[in-house]
């Protein structure tokens, strides 16, 4: 009897010693917490040594007659009637801003919010896999029904400070505001998936958590289509591809053979010849049959030695993807 009598008394001690600690850490701050007071923060998820903005709002009182005071680390910040809002300056990752807001209502009521503010960062970039020649250096972009892949980097801290891994963060990836299950989760940090088609735009968002959701970052991307081109450029029988300058509209021959490559930039391929794509050449409207292995290639020559011009154009489409198709032109002056 004596032992059990023991351990009561040690629980009611434990207990009593935290409530006694709970309102001397607080005695600064009067009121008690409530639902009926929401704190949010804008933006929604705040990163390092950014401006943000934190406000309050009630469905239960009239703050609008309310005196309302802002705390900082337990300093007073701001105190008037209405005073809905701070704006607070974030430290680096791994801080974090302690704000609280005591309400004094017109029908005597105080009660209190707290929030804790852990700046995250995240950045977001995507990559299309398209093709483009060799040494471009530009984005690849993206064509109707492209695979894209969106790329999570982010920094993040736990409650401790310390940084976590962004393999042991969870991802909660979105598209459109539906959440994609099936590729978020522990580690998950790249997300798979098609480019939209004509003028539509997905917007990719992931929000980024430590293990123990204590800690979120978050952000978002727009994705969107462009479409496939056509390039020529001239091979030089001594120097090759002729990539510092593309064919524009029209091209001397004169009485030397000349040769040319297409260039189809941004289709859904692993080269330039790949037999997903069909190629359609034609001089003045009319098809003319390219029998060099390289279908992308065509040698032109003024067999008459006359003057004079033609277009020459051709049409690109992918025979598996096709919603990618690209057509272009230009004139050969003789």
């Amino acid at each position: 009897m004596k032992k059990n009598h023991l351990k009561k008394t040690t629980s009611i001690l434990a207990f009593t010693i935290a409530v006694f600690f709970g309102i001397s850490a607080n005695a600064q701050l009067p009121g008690t917490t409530a639902d009926e007071v929401i704190l949010s923060t804008s933006p929604q998820f705040p990163r390092s040594n950014e401006s943000v903005s934190v406000s309050v709002k009630s469905f239960s009182y009239n703050l609008d007659n309310s005196n309302i005071a802002w705390f900082v680390d337990d300093v007073l910040v701001r105190e008037g009637i209405a005073s809905m809002d701070i704006d607070i300056e974030t430290g680096n990752v791994g801080t974090r801003i302690r704000v609280s807001v005591v309400v004094s209502t017109d029908t005597g009521f105080i009660v209190r919010e707290d929030i804790t503010i852990y700046p995250a960062d995240v950045d977001i970039l995507w990559q299309a896999d398209s093709y483009s020649p060799p040494f471009y250096r530009g984005k690849k972009l993206a064509p109707p029904d492209g695979d894209v892949e969106v790329i999570a980097m982010p920094r993040i801290a736990n409650t401790f400070g310390s940084l976590v891994s962004s393999e042991g963060l969870i991802y909660t990836w979105t598209r459109n505001n539906k959440v994609i299950g099936s590729q978020s989760g522990k580690g998950k940090r790249v997300f798979s998936t098609k480019a939209p088609f004509g003028e539509e735009v997905d917007v990719i968002s992931v929000k980024v958590s430590t293990p123990d959701g204590l800690v979120t970052g978050g952000r978002l991307v727009e994705v969107s289509s462009s479409e496939p081109k056509i390039v020529f450029y001239e091979e030089d029988p001594l120097l090759g591809q002729m990539f510092n300058k593309a064919i524009d509209k029209d091209f001397g021959v004169g009485e030397e053979e000349k040769q040319f490559t297409a260039y189809p930039y941004f289709f859904s391929v692993d080269n330039r010849n790949s037999n997903d794509l069909d190629f359609l050449w034609q001089v003045n409207g009319r098809e003319i049959e390219n029998l060099d292995e390289d279908r992308g290639s065509l040698v032109v020559a003024n067999e008459g030695g006359g003057s004079g011009s033609s277009i020459l154009s051709l049409d690109i489409r992918n025979l598996v993807r096709i919603f990618q198709s690209a057509s272009a032109g230009f004139s050969i002056n003789f």
